[in-house]
C-alpha cells in the first residue's frame, strides 16, 4: 500500500503517524522535523511550531507491505481558508485502513488528561519536538510537561521506536529537580497541582561485586605523594581523594568493567565525572559492551541496527546522567568504553536493572489487525539481541501444595507402622510372660504334691500323752473354723506367709485358697506350713486351751489329751 501526504502553503503542521515501515520518499522545500521510525514516526513542516516560508511545499510518501495499516493523527493543524482548497491544502491519496489506536501526539501534556490512571501510545520522534519537561523519573514530572517527551526522558520508550506509556496522576510537590537522561535535560520546576508518574519497570540500582579497569592513573600530588585513581573509586557514591576512576592513557580502548556477581537484566547505566572542581574530568560519549561469562563480549546496538550505539554522557564533572537500554539485555559483566572525554578519562558509574526472574514490560508496538503476509526474503540477523527476558523457573504454589501433601502422607504412614509394630511386640511379650507364669505355677504345684507324699508321718513319729484321770477326749466334733487354714495367696512359694497353726485375720490379706480340700496346701520347700493329719482315726489337730468356768472348778477334773507332732524335717516349728 502507498500513501502520499501532500502539503501546500500550510502555516503549521505536526503529524503523528503509525506505520510499520519507514518513510520511503520526501520531496519539497517546506519539510521540517521528520523522524521515520520502524513502527511510528513524526512529520512536521519547516520552522514548526512557527510558520514556514510562503510558497513552499512538502510531500511524504509512505510504503508498507500488504496487510499493514497506516494511521495519521494531526496534532496541530492550522490552514487558511480558501475556496475549494485552492491555496492551502492537505491531500491524502489513500484512506487509512480500519482500526483504532489510542495514539497521542508529541505535543500532548499532562494537563490535557483528568483520569488518575491512563495509557497512551506515543509516536517515534518526540524527543526533538519543542516543549519543556520539569522534574525527573524518581520524583515525577510537572503536569505541564510534554507527555511523550517526558516518557523518553524516563526511559519508558525509545525515541526512535515510540511505544505505549502508562501514566499516573498524583498530587503535585513543591519543587521538581532537574535531571539529564536519554539525551534530554529537564528543567527545575516549582509547585504544581498535579504531577506525572510514568511507569518504568526494572530500574533498581544494582550492587556490584567487583569493579576493574584496563588501567589506572597514578597522580603525584603537590606534597610528592602518589595517589592512584583506581577502579574501586568508580562508585557514584564514593568519596575522594582520589575522586573517581581515571585511565592512564587517553585512548578509546580504555574501559571500566563492572561485575554484578550473577546474571541480571540490565536496563540502564548512569555516569558522573570526577565531582571535584580541581579535576574537571568527565566522559562526553561512550559505548557499552557486555558479557555473560567474561569471555565473549559484544557491543550494544539499537534495535534493527548494525552500528554500535554511542551514548551521550556528561557535559560537566558533577551531574549524574542516565541512559536506558531499550531493548534491555541479560549479562553479568558490563563494560563502559569511553569515546570522547574532557581533559582526561575519568568517571563514576552505576548500573540499573533487576533480577533475571523479573519480567519486564516492554513498550507495546502497534500491530495490524490483519494477518501478516509471508516475507519474500529472509531478513538479516541483527547483532542486537531481541528484547527477551530470561525467566527463572520457580516452584509454583500448586506444586508446593502437592509436595506438602506427599510429605504429610509419608509421615502419617510411618507413624502408623511404628505404632502397629510396638503394639504387636507388646502383645507378644504379654503372651510369653503369661505362658511362663503358668508353667512356673504348674511346676510349683507338682513339686509341693511330691514333697507332701514324701513327708507323710509314720506311727513312730506321733506321740500321744494321756492324762492320769482318763483317756483322751475326742476332738473330732470341733469345727474347722477354729483352726488355721492353708495360706495360699496369689501364687508361688515366695508369696506365702510364715507357717502358723492359727487362722490369720482377713485384714492381713488372707484369702480362702482355691483347693479341693483343706489338706492340699503348698509346700514351702523346707517344711509344711500346717500340721499333717494322723494316719489313724485319732484327732487331727491340737485341742485349744479352754478357760475353766466357775462351775467347773468344784467339779471333777476332766481328762486332757495333748498331742505333739515332731516334724521329720529339720527346722520345723
Amino acid at each position: 500500500m502507498s500513501v502520499a501526504l501532500n502539503l501546500r502553503r500550510l502555516l503549521a503542521l505536526s503529524t503523528a503517524l503509525c506505520v510499520p515501515g519507514p518513510v520511503r520518499g520526501q520531496l519539497g522545500d517546506g519539510c521540517g522535523h521528520t523522524v521515520p521510525g520502524t513502527e511510528s514516526g513524526t512529520l512536521a513542516t519547516m520552522n514548526y511550531p512557527g510558520t514556514y516560508p510562503n510558497h513552499t511545499w512538502c510531500k511524504w510518501q509512505l510504503r508498507v507491505a500488504e496487510g499493514k495499516a497506516v494511521m495519521l493523527m494531526f496534532a496541530d493543524l492550522d490552514i487558511e481558508y480558501s475556496e475549494n482548497c485552492s491555496s492551502n491544502s492537505v491531500q491524502i491519496t489513500a484512506s487509512p485502513a480500519n482500526g483504532s489506536y489510542d495514539m497521542i501526539s508529541c505535543l500532548d501534556k499532562g494537563i490535557h488528561y483528568s483520569q488518575q490512571h491512563f495509557t497512551k501510545y506515543c509516536p517515534a520522534g518526540c524527543k526533538g519536538i519543542s516543549g519543556d519537561v520539569w522534574g525527573n523519573h524518581q520524583d515525577g514530572y510537572r503536569d505541564t510537561s510534554v507527555l511523550c517527551k517526558a516518557a523518553v526522558h524516563a526511559g519508558a520508550i525509545a525515541d526512535e521506536l515510540g511505544g505505549q506509556v502508562s501514566v499516573t496522576l498524583k498530587k503535585g510537590i513543591t519543587l521538581y529537580e532537574a535531571a539529564s537522561a536519554n539525551g534530554i535535560s529537564t528543567r527545575r520546576g516549582s509547585l504544581s497541582e498535579k504531577r506525572i508518574k510514568i511507569r518504568k519497570d526494572c530500574s533498581l540500582v544494582l550492587d556490584s561485586r567487583r569493579i576493574t579497569a584496563s588501567s589506572s592513573w597514578t597522580e603525584k600530588t603537590n606534597t610528592g605523594e602518589l595517589s592512584i585513581w583506581s577502579p574501586d573509586k568508580a562508585g557514584t557514591s564514593s568519596q575522594g581523594p582520589p575522586w573517581a576512576w581515571a585511565a592512564s592513557l587517553p585512548s578509546d580502548e580504555e574501559w571500566l568493567q563492572i561485575d554484578l556477581g550473577e546474571r541480571k537484566n540490565i536496563t540502564g547505566i548512569a555516569t558522573r565525572g570526577s565531582t571535584n572542581n580541581g579535576y574537571n574530568f568527565y566522559v562526553n560519549t561512550y559505548k557499552i559492551s557486555y558479557s555473560k561469562d567474561g569471555k565473549t563480549w559484544r557491543f550494544y546496538k539499537r534495535k534493527n541496527s548494525r552500528e554500535d550505539q554511542v551514548f551521550e554522557g556528561n557535559v560537566n564533572n558533577h551531574q549524574l546522567v542516565r541512559n536506558d537500554f531499550i531493548p534491555s539485555f541479560v549479562a553479568r559483566y558490563v563494560r563502559l568504553v569511553p569515546q570522547r572525554w574532557h581533559q582526561r578519562i575519568a568517571l563514576k558509574a552505576e548500573v540499573m536493572g533487576c533480577r533475571v526472574s523479573t519480567r519486564i514490560r516492554t513498550p507495546d508496538v502497534l500491530r495490524s489487525p490483519r494477518p501478516l503476509p509471508k516475507p519474500t526474503y529472509m531478513p538479516k540477523e541483527s547483532t542486537t539481541p531481541p528484547d527477551v527476558v530470561i525467566v527463572e523457573e520457580h516452584l509454583s504454589g500448586f506444586h508446593l501444595i502437592v509436595v506438602l501433601i506427599v510429605v504429610s502422607f509419608l509421615v502419617i504412614t510411618s507413624t502408623a507402622v511404628l505404632l502397629l509394630y510396638l503394639f504387636c511386640r507388646k502383645r507378644k511379650s504379654g503372651k510369653r510372660m503369661h505362658s511362663s507364669s503358668q508353667k512356673d505355677c504348674d511346676e510349683s504345684v507338682k513339686k509341693q504334691n511330691c514333697q507332701r507324699s514324701q513327708l507323710q508321718p509314720t506311727e513312730s513319729e506321733i506321740i500321744t500323752y494321756t492324762s492320769e484321770e482318763g483317756s483322751c477326749r475326742s476332738i473330732t466334733g470341733n469345727t474347722l473354723s477354729d483352726y488355721a487354714e492353708p495360706d495360699i495367696i496369689q501364687g508361688g512359694i515366695a508369696a506365702q506367709k510364715a507357717a502358723s497353726t492359727f487362722k490369720p485375720p482377713m485384714d492381713d490379706g488372707y484369702t480362702v485358697p482355691l483347693v479341693a480340700n483343706h489338706y492340699d496346701v503348698p509346700f514351702s520347700g523346707k517344711n509344711h506350713e500346717y500340721a499333717e493329719p494322723f494316719p489313724n482315726q485319732e484327732p487331727e489337730y491340737a485341742t485349744p486351751f479352754v478357760e475353766p468356768s466357775v462351775e467347773s472348778e468344784t467339779s471333777t477334773k476332766k481328762n486332757v489329751c495333748v498331742v505333739v507332732v515332731i516334724p521329720s524335717v529339720q527346722g520345723a516349728l
